[in-house]
């Protein structure tokens, strides 16, 4: 699998979670989805701010403005998980609200990943954009993995 695979197939994935999370029947159930949702993206976003960004800005400095774009929409995803996750007292509709907000903002990370990825094709060899997607996996392994030794520490 290559990089752009990957992060199609990733996107695709957090997409289908988060709708899962808003066709929710039950706060229980929206819970369980959300928390999902939210380590998947998660993971997600630090594997590549540590790979495919990393790699880009170091190889084409152009890029960089791109990338500093997308990550200040990583922190918006933040913090409307955050506000949502935090807000106990929030009725349905806000909540649906809510997911609605991530959704779009989610949405509009994904294609200013994918413009950027589609700029860097010239950049990436066949073999580059398998190796990157093989570093992007294993970091997303590595913080999946911290991530649950830590819980079940606690």
């Amino acid at each position: 699998m290559n990089i752009y695979q990957l992060q199609d197939n990733e996107h695709q994935k957090i997409l289908h979670l988060l709708q899962l999370a808003m066709e929710a029947q039950n706060s229980e159930e929206v819970g369980d989805l959300f928390n999902r949702f939210r380590i998947e993206l998660s993971a997600h976003k630090i594997a590549e701010e540590q790979t495919l960004f990393k790699f880009l800005a170091e190889q084409a400095p152009e890029f960089q403005t791109h990338i500093e774009n997308i990550k200040a929409e990583h922190a918006k995803l933040e913090e409307i998980f955050n506000r949502l996750r935090h807000d106990h007292d929030l009725e349905w509709d806000d909540l649906a609200k809510g997911l609605q907000e991530l959704r779009e903002v989610l949405q509009h990370d994904f294609q200013g990943e994918e413009q950027l990825l589609a700029q860097a094709k010239d950049l990436l060899s066949a073999e580059l954009a398998d190796s990157l997607a093989r570093d992007m996996s294993a970091s997303k392994l590595d913080f999946e993995k911290r991530l649950i030794d830590r819980l079940t520490a606690s």
